[in-house]
């Protein structure tokens, strides 16, 4: 299953619980650039790792992975690494 271009919903779960493969969208920034409205608005409009982290856990597929990766950065701050990304998906959003 191939949960898109999208925020956390509900449906991803109901209807990804037990697939094979669950893929889904994730954007990550450090926190620091959430002070930029351009970038709010884009973090508005996707998943968050540990609201990914949320959905991997409670549809429990047999593999998760990301389809479309959104690392947003600036000249001054770097973009979040694939390693911090994987960690703050570990760290699963409250459901």
């Amino acid at each position: 299953m191939i949960s898109g271009d999208t925020r956390f919903n509900e449906n991803v779960i109901k209807h990804g619980t037990g697939v094979d493969v669950l893929a889904g969208l994730v954007a990550a920034v450090r926190p620091e650039l959430l002070k930029d409205q351009q970038v709010k608005r884009v973090m508005e409009h996707h998943t968050s790792p540990q609201e990914a982290g949320n959905v991997f856990s409670r549809a429990n597929p047999k593999l998760a992975v990301y389809t479309h990766l959104v690392l947003l950065d600036r000249p001054t701050i770097p973009a979040v690494t694939v390693e911090e990304l994987v960690a703050q998906t570990r760290r699963r959003a409250a459901p």
